[in-house]
């Protein structure tokens, strides 16, 4: 024996683990068969994994007794403690050396290379969303963060994940700038609570519409991310910027209307507040009497209430019908109201009145009133109280809305007579006035003069 000394190495030249496995490593004799027993023992040297922080660092002595032999496939093995740490890292690794027990030396010649054992990491780090139904505003980046937490783990080495959006009511490239693929880095670091953050850019684009939805995915290829159901969805709510107004006004100041006449009166989306719709939104018309009267000179025909829809744009315009009235009443040339737009109830947070009201003149036709004598004969005698004579607002004449004056002309029909024979006293102009109706009169005197 002491003539002979063997070589003892190790079986393999590397070993793989997973962290929350232990180890076994062998040693074999390489040449000949023992007559007496042989002791060698295992010293660690640390690389990437750190002593009794990956593994821990122990006395390991291995011991061959007489017989066994290199033909008999003969090893000697020991355990090695790995550390589970629960931290996420990459593979680490350290060397395992042999070396001759004391008083062993002389009969040990070779020991080989030392081995290598390679610790693989089966940690994971569990992620989710660190929100979900969150409230997003249009137009306001910095408020518009999708936030990744790590719920559970620590991280050595980064881990990266992947973002998709999912479109809803909300439409990407349109609402929102979209998420495909887009990579997020969990860096080291990181541990319970870590939040990693990217801005969801959210579109400011001028357009009034209801509050809109849309999904974001979160996924990983790596196998240390923990993410639940493969692909954490999020719900997120675009909230409509406050500062989009539509502008709503009448089409145009002034309308010009006859008697009688159906007309249009319409309300138009203006340039000054958003350029187009993707929702509803109503306003009511209001008349305000001046000199024309509601239910007399004029009436609306259709709803008062207007709806612009979805899709329509700035220059699109909601109209009312409003029928003119052929009142057969004598009047002014031209009587006026007012139409006002104003807001709907629902729908006065998101409107902007601009130009609202439109003055309307309606042209008077040419109404008539009859005018006659109130009596066919007078008979009076020379140098009496004179005859009362009246003008009479004859039966189809209606209501007077203006002054309507007529003129008394006398005709001396008896020969001889002359109009010495007459003194027409207050034969001025007779005027009938506003308010005036059928038999109403307008009387003046005519006396005859006593001539002997």
């Amino acid at each position: 024996i002491l003539d002979n000394p063997v070589s003892i190495i190790w079986e393999f030249d590397s070993y793989t683990t997973p962290e929350s496995e232990d180890v076994m490593v062998c040693a074999k004799l390489v040449d000949q068969e023992l007559m007496s027993s042989i002791s060698v023992f295992a010293t660690f040297t640390a690389n990437t994994a750190e002593e009794n922080k990956d593994y821990i660092s122990s006395t390991h002595t291995l011991k061959f007794d007489p017989g066994q032999s290199s033909s008999n496939s003969s090893l000697q093995c020991t355990n090695l403690t790995i550390i589970n740490d629960r931290i996420v890292e990459d593979s680490e690794m350290f060397f395992l050396a042999l070396h001759p027990s004391p008083g062993y030396e002389t009969l040990v010649k070779f020991t080989g290379s030392p081995t290598r054992i390679i610790i693989k990491d089966d940690d994971v780090v569990k992620l989710d969303w660190n929100y979900n139904n969150v409230m997003l505003r249009e137009g306001d980046d910095l408020q518009n963060e999708a936030c990744v937490e790590v719920i559970d783990g620590e991280l050595e080495r980064p881990v990266t994940c992947f973002l998709d959006t999912q479109s809803n009511t909300a439409v990407g490239g349109m609402d929102y700038t979209d998420f495909v693929g887009t990579s997020i880095v969990i860096p080291v670091g990181s541990t319970n609570g870590t939040l990693v953050c990217t801005t969801l850019f959210v579109t400011n684009d001028n357009i009034l519409e209801d509050t809109e939805k849309l999904s974001i995915y979160l996924s990983s290829n790596d196998s240390a991310a923990s993410i639940p159901d493969g692909i954490a969805i999020a719900s997120l709510t675009i909230l409509e910027d406050p500062h989009d107004l539509v502008a709503i006004g009448m089409e145009t100041a002034t309308y010009t209307w006859n008697e009688p006449q159906q007309a249009t009166a319409c309300a138009e989306i203006m340039a000054s507040g958003v350029q187009s719709l993707e929702r509803n939104v109503s306003v009511n018309i209001v008349f305000l009497n001046e000199t024309a009267l509601e239910g007399d000179d004029f009436l609306a025909l259709s709803s008062l209430e207007l709806t612009f829809t979805a899709g329509q744009a700035v220059g699109s315009k909601e109209c009312i019908n409003v029928d003119v009235l052929d009142d057969l009443i004598v009047e002014e040339d031209f009587e006026t109201f007012t139409i006002s737009v104003t807001p709907s109830g629902v729908d006065a947070d998101v409107l902007q009145l601009e130009n609202s009201t439109s003055q309307v003149s309606i042209k008077e036709d040419n109404d008539t009133v009859t005018v006659g004598l109130q009596h066919s004969a007078y008979a009076e005698l020379e140098g009496g109280s004179g005859a009362y004579v009246c003008a009479e607002l004859l039966a189809g004449s209606r209501l007077l809305e203006r002054e309507v004056t007529v003129q008394f002309t006398t005709n001396l029909a008896t020969p001889g007579a002359s109009s010495l024979d007459l003194q027409l006293l207050n034969l001025f102009p007779l005027t009938f006035t506003y308010g005036q109706q059928d038999g109403d009169l307008q009387c003046t005197t005519i006396l005859f003069t006593k001539d002997t």
